[in-house]
């Protein structure tokens, strides 16, 4: 006790020497100052920013997304639905989407643009493709292999054919009739067409139609990651660019073509409508926010020269704080940088409580003002900062990169804001100080420049006329604040479309892709690895030849799934999935299928074609290429594999499933849910069917995909908040007891923040404000600002020897409702944000603002003026009660 008794003196002595150097010596104040801030600015200047999507996410999960990124390439897509109402609209479209294509794919950021399987139209028609097609015969088909290969099926065969070509309108099918009069494609279409997944297009079209011919399926590849927004903005703006020139380009050449809608969605399309609306929400919140807090700081101030001392003590105590950063940690998270609106609607605190103290003086402000003004206020500045700073230094202990950068940041520059308002501040009202020691300030002056009340004595007059029934209201609705939060607890939000901005496109359209198309639920990934035996002899291998062993190694791993997930699939949980297994058969299935080709001989086979293309009417010479087709189709025995399926012009197709990355080979496989996987709980049940299916299998792999990685980085990021903030509480309510050294003091000063918190949460509850990962971030404010306030009204009534509670309403009544409407100026206008996330932001901080507000000014005055009653100070009573501390 009394060591802590002298330390609190020592920094009594400090912070008025402080203060009164900075009244003496003005000039070297502020030019140390100006200093320290220039140097803060160039070190901030030399840090490296991340704005990485990988910097909020688990560990698990950045690994996964780097071995995508190693492998498969760091794309994402938008999608475009093109959509006419015009007859004959399905030719239209194509030739538009030709249109864009062909202007897109002269951007440098897009990777690939497809609507369709035309470009495979060539592929399919080459003889060394088509007879090597009996090679993807599965096993169920190897039957009808058989029979195709004896003369009554070539027969058989050849007769539908001719029937085939009887009928009109047929286009390009004569080409596949000379090219495969056997249909051997069919083996291999069967396998390609899992590549579309659970999306319906028109039947026969190369192109992604819809089945009524009204509406096309565009996918953009970008060589951009959604997460880095410029490049975003370039992708998205040269799409939209390119819709509106193919309009006029083609505006004259068929029907309707101006009419064409063109919807967007996608990892593009979703990062460029949020980041926009946030910007645009985040703009409008500064510049209103700005301009309340200026506004009522003025309102309060009366003279708008006062602004400038708080003003510029404020903006250099965040600059030295991000200066201070910067000194420990060469690199941060752009995202941290919310910690900027944090130190302004906690750090103008300070500079109020200091500069309304001096201007509230009976003899007007001077330089005993101002060190009286330091003296009154600055020990509950400093314990009210290091309590709120605690509080902010406590996430680094969750190990997130994020919350580790925003705690330093916040709990740094709330110290810096600290003492820039007990030493720079009077140095900046030294003008004021000065004069008013001259004498210079008349008793009318005198009087203009005493701050506003702001009504702050009409609400704290309720707590001081009316005590007990003020405490009893209080009581009563906080028991039933209790009593709704038991009932209905707290809810964590469930579906992902409440963070997003409202009527938004990228929802509507991912929602229409699925209603006309059948797909467009966001899939998810299951990255396969495999690993091949060592070489023989154990030399090592070339490391091509390692590539290629790693690929097949993965393929095999890989197939090994296929039964899980085809009973997934009949469990309702997936509606389709692609893999590289489905594309390519295992080496077992071409095996069974080169012993079928082995017991034909080759000489029979090719009488009984030439015999049923006599019997069909055909000319024989016109199916020359079919006949050498089908008699290479018969001498294949060597299976396939990756490399000779790329060679014949599958690369694209190939390459988005099956890589290799030094010597281990990777297969993607993309899962498709069965509904939208917008709700968390949906979200958990698919993710946790498909990591035991995959350990299940006893497969090396790893559920991922953005969606995966969007919902457990926001959970667990909630996850952590909530774990810091619950430690910070403690650590606070430590420091608060520690400072405060007595049961009942410390009760007293926790007082606000903890009724505010209990009515903030009962406020969320009614209104159906759920947490996220967005406004979670909002509860060390509430804590901040609650705690500041229960400090300095406690510490300033025990430092009076009167405890007069009217003379403490009175001294910093309108600092408290000013701190307070300050910092819900600064955030509270966030609820008229277009963005959902934001808005439960705005929504949350302006509860817990008001919250704490009331608590202050109305529950807290009437406890302190209960027990100053009972203390008999102001009334002379001749049983006084114990004091606080």
């Amino acid at each position: 006790m009394v060591a802590l008794d002298r330390l609190s003196a020592f920094l009594d002595r400090a912070m008025v020497g402080a203060a009164a150097l900075g009244l003496r010596r003005p000039r070297l104040v502020l030019g140390a100052a100006a200093a320290l801030t220039a140097l803060s600015i160039a070190s901030g200047l030399g840090m490296r920013f991340h704005a990485e999507v990988k910097d909020l996410v688990p560990a698990a999960s950045r690994e996964a997304l780097d071995r995508l990124e190693g492998v498969f390439g760091t794309g994402e897509s938008a999608f475009l639905v093109l959509r006419s109402r015009a007859p004959g609209a399905g030719e239209g479209l194509i030739k538009f989407a030709r249109s864009l294509a062909e202007r897109l794919r002269a951007e440098p950021l897009v990777r690939s643009v497809t609507f369709g399987w035309e470009g495979l139209e060539e592929t399919l028609f080459s003889g060394e493709l088509l007879s090597l097609a009996p090679l993807f015969a599965r096993g169920r088909d190897l039957e009808e292999l058989d029979r195709l290969l004896t003369p009554e099926g070539i027969a058989a065969r050849v007769e539908k054919c001719a029937a085939q070509l009887g009928l009109p309108g047929l286009g390009s099918a004569e080409k596949w009739v000379e090219r495969d009069p056997l249909e051997l494609r069919s083996f291999f279409l069967s396998r390609l067409a899992a590549l579309k997944g659970s999306y319906r297009f028109s039947p026969g079209s190369m192109h992604f139609l819809s089945e009524d011919g009204r509406a096309l399926l565009v996918r953009v590849e970008g060589n951009a990651r959604s997460s880095q927004i410029p490049e975003v903005k370039l992708i998205v703006g040269s799409i939209r660019a390119a819709v509106e020139a193919v309009r006029e380009e083609i505006r004259g050449e068929f029907p309707g073509a101006g009419e064409v809608e063109a919807g967007m969605t996608g990892g593009y399309a979703f990062s460029f409508e949020s980041e926009e609306a946030v910007r645009g929400d985040l703009t409008r919140n500064i510049t209103c926010s700005l301009a309340l807090v200026v506004g009522l700081v003025a309102a309060a101030y009366r003279r708008p020269l006062l602004l400038v001392p708080s003003m510029v003590a404020l903006v250099a105590g965040i600059v030295l704080g991000f200066g201070l950063f910067s000194i420990l940690r060469r690199e941060v998270v752009t995202l941290a940088f919310v910690a900027g609106a944090l130190l302004a609607g906690l750090g103008v605190d300070y500079v109020i409580y200091v500069t309304l103290r001096v201007f509230t003086e009976p003899g007007g402000p001077s330089t005993a003002a101002v060190l009286n003004a330091v003296r009154a206020t600055g020990r509950p500045i400093l314990f009210a900062a290091l309590t709120t700073a605690s509080a902010f230094f406590a996430f680094p202990l969750s190990g997130e990169r994020f919350l580790v950068d925003l705690g330093l940041l916040s709990g740094l520059g709330i110290l810096t804001c600290m003492a820039a308002s007990l030493i720079l501040l009077p140095a900046l009202l030294s003008p004021w100080a000065r004069r008013g020691d001259r004498g210079g300030f008349l008793d009318e002056e005198k009087s203009a420049l005493r701050p506003r009340d702001l009504g702050a004595g009409g609400v704290a007059g309720l707590g001081l006329r009316f005590p007990r029934a003020s405490l009893l209201s209080s009581a009563l609705v906080s028991l039933a604040s209790l009593a709704c939060l038991v009932i209905k607890p707290p809810e964590i939000e469930g579906d992902l479309r409440n963070v997003h901005t409202g009527n938004s496109e990228a929802v509507r359209v991912q929602e229409e892709i699925a209603a006309t198309f059948g797909g467009a639920k966001v899939p998810l990934l299951i990255l396969v690895e495999g690993e091949p035996a060592e070489a023989a002899g154990g030399a090592a291998a070339p490391e091509a030849r390692e590539d290629r062993r790693g690929e097949t190694a993965a393929l095999e791993e890989s197939a090994r799934l296929e039964p899980a997930l085809e009973a997934l699939r009949a469990g309702g949980l997936i509606a389709a999935w692609t893999s590289p297994a489905q594309l390519i058969p295992r080496s077992g299935e071409q095996e069974e299928a080169i012993r079928v080709l082995s017991r034909k001989s080759p000489q029979e086979v090719e009488r009984a074609f030439r015999s049923a293309l006599e019997a069909a009417g055909f000319e024989p010479g016109k199916f020359e290429a079919a006949g050498r087709t089908l008699a290479a189709a018969l001498g294949n025995r060597e299976t396939l594999g990756p490399d000779r399926l790329r060679k014949l012009g599958l690369s694209r197709e190939l390459n988005g499933l099956l890589g290799s990355d030094r010597g281990k080979g990777y297969a993607l496989i993309v899962v498709e849910p069965a509904i939208p996987l917008w709700r968390s709980s949906e979200g958990e049940r698919l993710f946790d069917a498909l990591e035991a299916a995959v350990s299940g299998a006893r497969v090396r792999g790893q559920v991922t995909g953005v969606h995966l990685v969007s919902t457990r980085s926001a959970a667990a990021l909630l996850r952590e908040f909530l774990r810091v903030s619950g430690f910070a509480v403690a650590v606070v309510v430590l420091l608060v007891a520690v400072l405060f050294r007595g049961l009942l003091a410390t009760l007293f000063a926790l007082l606000p923040v903890a009724l505010g918190t209990l009515w903030m949460a009962a406020g969320c509850d009614l209104l159906g404000v759920k947490l996220n990962f967005m406004n979670v971030g909002i509860l060390p404010l509430v804590l901040g600002t609650g705690v500041d306030v229960g400090i300095h009204m406690v510490r300033l009534y025990l430092d009076d020897p009167q405890g007069d509670v009217r003379a403490l309403v009175s001294r910093i009544g309108t600092s408290v409702l000013l701190a307070s409407l300050t910092t819900l100026a600064s955030f509270g206008t966030m609820a008229f944000s277009r963005n959902r996330g934001l808005s439960s932001v705005g929504t949350i901080s302006g509860l817990g603002m008001i919250g704490c507000l009331l608590a202050s000014l109305v529950t807290l005055t009437a406890l302190l003026e209960l027990h100053s009653r009972r203390r008999g100070k102001l009334r002379g009573q001749a049983e006084p009660a114990e004091p606080l501390a």
